[in-house]
């Protein structure tokens, strides 16, 4: 086997970490926009909760 197909092979080797790399870093920045949203959610929930046991008493 000659250095070119070595040369061939590392670079697609390298082309396949690079996307593993961005898919993770896509699905870690979706996980945490959607972390984000769900203790949005919460957070106003709690609030709107609160505010209807003040204005019951």
């Amino acid at each position: 086997m000659s250095w070119d197909f070595w040369l061939i092979l590392g670079i697609a080797a390298l082309l396949v970490v690079l996307l593993f790399a961005v898919a993770y870093a896509m699905v870690a920045g979706l996980s945490s926009a959607v972390a984000d949203a769900l203790a949005d959610r919460v957070a106003d929930r709690v609030a709107r909760r609160l505010r209807d046991e003040e204005t019951r008493d």
